[in-house]
């Protein structure tokens, strides 16, 4: 399959435009994963579409199991640029404790496989689900075993994102490693899921981002965060989170605005968050380019979606995005 690219994309921020730090390779394609479940073909054709579409600055990696990587080269197109991927250690994530370091050393032993046969792919990072009950001991461990080639970062995700404790407890474990030389880890923290059960509460997520804030811990997020800002998803009934709240919370963290979290993540207006040139904010509380950008620099590294199409429209809809 050959795709032409266009000559320039249509409105794109500048460098040092607010939009551009904020928004910059936020979104990871997850269009394999619920609830879109695409064929490994139909998913790439679509990430590559979307990579030289006008909004290309925003889309980031390619998620992809490790299970299935070997499909991957076959559906990839030709010409374009090399294939950025974040890969879930899902055979890993399915194991217990005993069995969890084999497994996760042959979910990277596919994915360097992977990087070594062709020079169009680019593993960048590997999701790790933490079993229990030895959260301490995985968590070094799975971020040594992850550090494979060159600059791979590893996030590992807490075994039940609805547990403030068993969040706090991840990202203590990650602050720990990163403090005894393991820099390239961060934490993880799922959003949602396919049934109302699986919806973290604010004060949930509000204690993870704090966590990982107060501990410098960089982090992903998954699953749920199908619109910016937190309200009954349409499709589903469910109320889920939104990407904005995430993003805005975690930026008046970093400026010291503790006592908010939960309310910014709870929060389902709208027009309680701004964005302008020079500005983010939530109600009263602004930060400047500069925080935004220290924000995705070193907190918040992306989040995954199976929609590109949803949440950038999302944005556009509320003046965000072009």
């Amino acid at each position: 399959m050959i795709i032409a690219a266009p000559l320039l994309p249509s409105v794109v921020p500048m460098p040092g435009d607010l939009r551009r730090a904020l928004l910059e390779r936020l979104i990871d394609d997850a269009g394999l994963f619920p609830p879109a479940r695409l064929a490994m073909p139909d998913a790439l054709r679509d990430h590559a579409a979307n990579r030289i579409g006008p909004l290309s600055w925003v889309q980031g990696r390619f998620i992809v199991p490790a299970s299935q990587l070997g499909a991957v080269l076959a559906a990839w197109p030709e010409g374009l640029p090399a294939l950025r991927l974040s890969v879930v250690a899902d055979t890993a994530g399915q194991a217990d404790g005993a069995g969890f370091a084999a497994a996760l050393d042959a979910d990277l032993a596919a994915a360097a496989a992977l990087e070594r046969a062709d020079s169009r792919v680019r593993v960048e990072l590997v999701e790790v689900r933490v079993p229990e009950p030895d959260l301490a001991g995985e968590v070094p461990s799975a971020v040594r075993r992850a550090a494979f080639a060159g600059p791979v970062a590893a996030f590992a995700e807490a075994p039940d994102s609805t547990d403030a404790g068993a969040l706090r407890a991840t990202v203590a474990a990650v602050t720990d490693a990163r403090a005894a030389g393991a820099t390239r880890l961060g934490a993880k923290v799922r959003c949602g899921g396919v049934e109302a059960s699986m919806i973290p509460a604010p004060e949930a997520v509000a204690a993870f981002l704090a966590a990982c804030v107060a501990g410098e811990v960089p982090f992903k997020a998954t699953a749920g965060l199908h619109h910016p800002v937190r309200g009954i998803d349409p499709a589903s009934g469910m109320r889920m989170h939104g990407f904005v709240n995430l993003l805005v919370a975690t930026a008046l963290l970093r400026a010291g605005a503790l006592d908010d979290a939960e309310r910014i993540i709870g929060e389902e207006e709208a027009s309680a968050f701004s964005v302008a040139a020079e500005a983010l904010g939530w109600r009263e509380l602004t930060v400047d380019v500069a925080a935004v950008a220290a924000v995705r620099e070193t907190s918040f590294t992306a989040y995954g979606s199976c929609s590109f199409d949803e949440p950038t429209g999302d944005l556009a809809a509320l003046g965000w995005l072009p």
